[in-house]
């Protein structure tokens, strides 16, 4: 199984060719994906002997999962029925856990994890994008974390009160502003969490427009927090490693200490952009967590899909929409 993620979209586009790849055309699509080993090189260099994460004891039929290589920058290789994966970023898929539910948490669900970090026990949080691919797997982990308050915002509001994402609250976008909900302006929240893009962009319209009305976040004196871990448009281009270091060092160091700097005095959260952790030892934790019941892989509707042209192109149409409820997946063959 492959599951499709936005860097698919994004490298496919072409918009970051020169930093993603792919390196010639034509090229095979997909990064992470779970699948039964064919061969497994048994050869390892002294350093990767010294290090249990480089080093694996994989064999022959076993069922394993594997995030994309972050090392080639862009995701590539995986929607075939044969594929080349990086041990680093490999581990076995547990009893109990599906092909399709594996391939689902290689990468979302370790976006997940790595957001959650930044709730603190007793945070009011706001997700928007909740019940999307990381959002489906954060809400969950959430209350795990310690928030005591859950509200997500999406297209389908009751999808995500329901479990297993169960969030306190949400709110259908499309029908309602929720940057000016006076309930959440009387009682603003601690942390927002973007994982759709261009928040940020917002918030700083709404607080230059509500002036001391108040807004939906705490200010920065108040412990407010606003975390994302993708650019204002997330489907930017960057041709250049320059264009890259501007949208993901400096751009969000530049955020990061303006916020923290005139934190005694602006009505603004403090902001931090967190980032991917491509390990084998955080691919093992969100395994031990599918299989324990902790989170569960939430599948879209169309899931798995059929490996064909044209059900794979629909696939990538409606993650390119963004309107995708959990994780694409598609079912390259039988188990």
């Amino acid at each position: 199984a492959v599951a499709v993620a936005p860097g698919d979209v994004r490298v496919l586009s072409g918009k970051t060719r020169e930093l993603q790849g792919p390196p010639s055309l034509p090229y095979i699509v997909g990064g992470d994906v779970c699948g039964i080993v064919v061969e497994a090189d048994d050869t390892t260099t002294t350093e990767q002997q010294s290090s249990k994460i480089n080093n694996h004891d994989f064999r022959q039929d076993d069922l394993v999962v594997a995030m994309f290589n972050i090392e080639e920058l862009g995701p590539r290789g995986a929607m075939a029925e044969y594929a080349l994966v990086n041990t680093k970023v490999c581990d076995k898929v547990p009893d109990g856990v599906s092909p399709e539910e594996a391939a689902a948490v290689s990468s979302s669900g370790l976006a997940a994890m790595a957001v959650a970090q930044c709730i603190q026990k007793g945070d009011r949080i706001l997700i928007f994008g909740a019940g999307g691919g990381v959002g489906s797997y954060l809400t969950q982990l959430a209350k795990r974390h310690g928030a005591s308050f859950v509200a997500g915002i999406s297209r389908h509001p009751q999808r995500i009160l329901e479990p297993p994402l169960s969030c306190d609250e949400a709110v259908d976008y499309t029908q309602e502003n929720p940057w000016e909900k006076e309930e959440w302006i009387n009682d603003p929240f601690d942390l927002v969490i973007d994982l759709i893009g261009g928040c940020w962009i917002e918030l700083i319209h709404h607080s230059k427009s509500s002036g001391k009305g108040g807004m939906i976040v705490k200010t920065a004196k108040k412990g407010g927090r606003f975390v994302t871990m993708v650019a204002d448009d997330p489907w930017f281009e960057a041709h250049s490693f320059w264009k890259a270091t501007i949208l993901f060092a400096l751009l969000p160091a530049w955020r990061a200490i303006y916020t923290r700097v005139t934190r005694p005095i602006s009505q603004l959260p403090t902001y931090s952009m967190v980032f991917l952790q491509g390990k084998r030892e955080k691919l093992t934790e969100a395994l031990s967590l599918l299989k324990d019941g902790t989170i569960i892989s939430c599948l879209d509707p169309s899931s798995p899909v059929a490996f064909t042209t044209e059900a794979v192109q629909s696939a990538f149409r409606l993650q390119e929409s963004r309107h995708a409820q959990g994780k694409i997946v598609v079912r390259v063959a039988q188990k």
